[in-house]
């Protein structure tokens, strides 16, 4: 049930359960981790007490192609129905002692050697990579520098976890490690720049669950607009230039779009405001030289100034009027379904127009 809750609340695609223990298959209990019976799954079964692997996943999302299973790892090849595409899918639960998991570090080189392509490993290592994963016990340094070594020649990326720095925990919480981690091809974290790993919190195991997911970024509730009329304005082309220039070129591309739209926002209300109050000047000036015409006193000059103030007074308007019918253009996109709804129904009621 824990399983399943963790499953539907994250909206899992992919589910990867070491020390199963199941010794024989139970499709039942499989269905029951993973919620409904939309799903695709292998198994690599426990021997005695211990052990046991189960890779579970959503075959709308993740089509299989082939499989491995190994008492310590169950790869799947198949392919993501997004961005990943082709990709092994490797699940692992690292044995205890030194001479195993070297054993399995050298048989995960070996097979990364002869099927290229984007790995996503992931599962309880049982190995840290320094003295900073560990608390309680001592490290042992030539297990850490074995696990490292794996890592590099096979050019995995270890993604930083957030939520913990460790992932198990005994029962008296005197010890703690950083034992569950993702492993992750370099291509695949280019593809999905955004993708983060966060340690869940931990209930009925002494694990955390983690959490492989792609954290975008909230721009807002509100969309921004760009109007029309911007880009008839003076300046807003050499603001667009000028502002990206200055971006730095190690930021993302939508913190990139982000720190521009902010610019812009910023450029929009100051030119708003700069047309409200020459709009507001204009027209003391227009006032003052009609005045001057009544009473005749106007110069020949004033007559041809009144001329250039009520043509800038109109541009402001054309400008504000644009603005307007813009929101009214999105406003009806909007709400203008929901309007011909009604009228279509108020027509079929009276048996159409006549």
């Amino acid at each position: 049930m824990w399983i399943k809750d963790l499953c539907l609340k994250h909206n899992v695609h992919f589910l990867g359960i070491q020390e199963s223990k199941m010794t024989r298959l139970e499709l039942f209990r499989i269905k029951s981790m993973w919620g409904n019976y939309a799903f695709d799954y292998a198994c690599s079964m426990a021997r005695g007490l211990s052990g046991g692997l189960i890779s579970i996943w959503d075959p709308n999302m993740f089509s299989k192609n082939s499989i491995w299973c190994d008492d310590s790892f169950i790869i799947i090849k198949g392919n993501w129905k997004n961005v990943v595409g082709d990709c092994f899918m490797v699940n692992i639960y690292g044995p205890q002692d030194h001479v195993s998991k070297l054993a399995l570090w050298n048989r995960l080189t070996d097979f990364m050697h002869h099927h290229n392509g984007s790995y996503i490993m992931f599962g309880d290592m049982n190995a840290v990579r320094n003295a900073q994963e560990r608390f309680g016990t001592t490290l042992n340094s030539i297990e850490a520098d074995h696990f490292n070594s794996f890592i590099d020649s096979t050019g995995l990326v270890d993604l930083p976890i957030g939520g913990r720095s460790f992932t198990w925990m005994n029962k008296a919480g005197t010890k703690l490690s950083k034992l569950d981690r993702f492993l992750i091809s370099e291509d695949v974290t280019i593809r999905l720049p955004d993708v983060r790993i966060t340690a869940l919190d931990r209930l009925w195991s002494d694990h955390n669950p983690i959490l492989l997911h792609i954290d975008k970024t909230d721009f807002g509730p509100t969309p921004f607009k760009l109007y029309n009329s911007w880009l008839l304005r003076d300046g807003f082309d050499n603001l667009i230039k000028e502002e990206w220039e200055l971006l730095d070129s190690n930021l993302k591309c939508h913190e990139k779009f982000r720190r521009l739209k902010d610019k812009i926002k910023q450029w929009s209300n100051n030119i708003k405001t700069l047309e409200r109050n020459r709009k507001t000047v204009a027209l003391e000036e227009i006032n003052s030289i009609e005045k001057r015409i009544d009473e005749g006193s106007a110069m020949p000059s004033d007559n041809d100034h009144r001329l250039i103030l009520l043509q800038e007074i109109e541009k402001i308007d054309k400008f504000a009027s644009m603005d307007i019918i813009q929101k009214a253009h999105v406003k009806w996109d909007i709400e203008g379904d929901e309007n011909s709804k009604f009228f279509h129904g108020l027509i079929n009621q009276k048996g159409g127009i006549r």
